[in-house]
């Protein structure tokens, strides 16, 4: 008899533990149309607490789930997009259309159209942050000087080497220190570098942070308003915008700055019923989403649907805005 009840113990663990392994399985099945995983940029980058934001207006307003990660920023978060390591992610729009077209700095790899648009975010700029007592002027005098403007791979770095280039040099005309965000701020506090930059919402936090230190100043191009109209004329998707005196600690005039934009990016084979939940949630907590940072108050569902470039939407975006009347 207890070798019959032992037996029969046995079989029922076994079926017990094969049920509970199917559930376990249909679970993660599951649990894959409900979550995703976006890369972002370093946490006292202006990218990483606006997806803390999204990701915490997608938590708050369904059963669906937004893990972020910090990262390099753009061309990291592409490169793990194509190693399918990241469904989402935050990018430049100049560097996301040289990737999707194979040219610029991808024009080795060639054109990656595996990746869809989702939505338009806000403008960054290019805040290359000096000393205000440095003998550096404008970009145009950075040939020689230790600079850290990104890392290796990133969107910061191929932005600045743009600027190079329109000067008549490559980065191996600069002493470059390839630096995070965080020690960026710190090689520039112990005086290893004399510029760092960022491409980024302006105010940065980690431009703040530098500035506690010292008074700062933000580069201009050399000629403002001659160099504006060639640099633009060669690199469309650029802009500029006007970085207010007193944002920074020594900033005493306003600084016309190149710009360009951020976006969130996936990949086409993402649930469409995710991306579709995800921004609307996004937009139903915009409030929560504009209060992190000075610059999200362009996050707007009317703008959403805006941007340079010809990358095609995500299925789940395009059914979003086309039901919002805002594309047809």
């Amino acid at each position: 008899m207890k070798k019959t009840l032992l037996i029969f113990a046995c079989c029922f663990m076994l079926v017990a533990s094969g049920a509970f392994a199917t559930g376990g399985a249909e679970q993660t099945a599951a649990s894959a149309t409900k979550g995703a995983l976006m890369g972002t940029s370093g946490m006292t980058g202006s990218w990483y607490p606006v997806a803390a934001a999204v990701s915490n207006q997608v938590s708050k307003y369904s059963d669906y789930i937004l893990t972020i990660q910090a990262s390099g920023g753009s061309g990291e978060n592409i490169r793990l997009m194509k190693q399918k390591e990241y469904q989402l992610g935050m990018v430049n729009t100049v560097i996301i259309n040289d990737a999707y077209h194979g040219t610029g700095d991808f024009k080795t790899e060639g054109a990656w159209t595996d990746v869809s648009r989702v939505c338009n975010l806000f403008p960054t700029g290019m805040q290359a942050v000096v000393w205000k007592d440095s003998n550096i002027k404008s970009f145009a005098d950075l040939k020689g000087k230790k600079v850290s403007p990104g890392s290796p791979g990133s969107g910061d770095l191929l932005q600045y080497e743009a600027v190079l280039n329109f000067y008549g040099l490559t980065i191996n005309d600069v002493d470059w220190r390839p630096l995070t965000h965080t020690e960026r701020v710190t090689a520039m506090q112990d005086r290893q570098i004399d510029m760092a930059g960022y491409a980024t919402a302006w105010p940065s936090g980690s431009v703040i942070e530098m500035a506690s230190a010292r008074e700062v100043r933000l580069l201009a191009l050399a000629d403002p308003v001659k160099d504006k109209a060639e640099f633009i004329k060669q690199h469309p998707a650029y802009g500029t915008g006007i970085v207010k005196a007193g944002t920074y600690h020594g900033m005493d005039e306003d600084v016309e700055i190149l710009t360009t934009g951020s976006i969130f990016v996936a990949l086409p084979d993402l649930d469409a019923d995710y991306v579709y939940n995800m921004l609307s949630c996004m937009y139903k907590g915009i409030d929560e989403v504009q209060s992190v940072h000075g610059m999200t108050k362009y996050i707007t569902e009317a703008t959403g649907a805006d941007m340079r470039g010809d990358i095609p939407f995500h299925a789940g975006a395009e059914r979003y805005f086309k039901e919002k009347g805002i594309i047809k």
